[in-house]
């Protein structure tokens, strides 16, 4: 925006970094807490967010309900973890409700700063729908822990989030974002290289 102003300062990129601690998970906690919340199923995503109306919250609901269908049509079951509250919980909770999805999705609620990044390494994909984002320092998060992301193309989401790379960006179609999480997790080869992708992206930005 402002280089089209054609302004004569110099103009340079200056993103929040995140600390060094975000790249040394506890294993040991991260595969207690994800048999803690996997059980039977196969496949354990989660994503950290307010609970409130601006992080587009809805539409992933409707996209984890296409995913359902999806993965049903292949046997496969998931769990998703939604960590972090706000005003917006109780009628997310409703909304899961009326889609099926209890036996889906966890609200955990708050979790400790210190402790995400073992949530995020449990997980087999961070899930972000959210539009308003500056930078997405969550999705750094993410990828310190090696957690490749899926995310709905938007600001800051199109500034970290390369595709093949560390994850990848839909358009905001519930059944488009749901498929192409069913592709990723279908191919263990291509997650794993997708894992130590999203951990170099995250690496420059230490």
């Amino acid at each position: 925006y402002l280089q089209k102003k054609e302004f004569g300062t110099p103009i340079a990129v200056l993103p929040t970094g995140i600390p060094a601690e975000s790249f040394l998970p506890d294993q040991g906690r991260a595969e207690h807490i994800r048999k803690a919340y996997l059980g039977a199923a196969d496949h354990m995503f989660c994503t950290v967010s307010r609970l409130a109306k601006e992080k587009n919250i809805y539409f992933q609901l409707e996209g984890l309900a296409c995913l359902k269908r999806l993965l049903q049509k292949e046997g496969k079951t998931f769990k998703h973890l939604m960590i972090g509250d706000g005003p917006e919980r109780r009628s997310f909770q409703k909304r899961v409700q009326e889609l099926g999805l209890e036996k889906e999705i966890v609200f955990v609620g708050n979790v400790a700063n210190t402790e995400i990044k073992n949530y995020q390494a449990a997980c087999d994909l961070f899930l972000f729908t959210s539009k308003s984002e500056t930078q997405g320092i969550v999705l750094l998060e993410a990828m310190a822990a090696e957690n490749p992301v899926i995310a709905v193309d938007a600001s800051g989401v199109c500034d970290v989030v390369c595709n093949g790379k560390n994850g990848y960006r839909t358009p905001e179609d519930a059944y488009v974002w749901a498929r192409k999480i069913a592709d990723t997790i279908g191919d263990e080869t291509a997650l794993a290289a997708l894992g130590e992708g999203a951990r170099r992206t995250a690496e420059s930005y230490s």
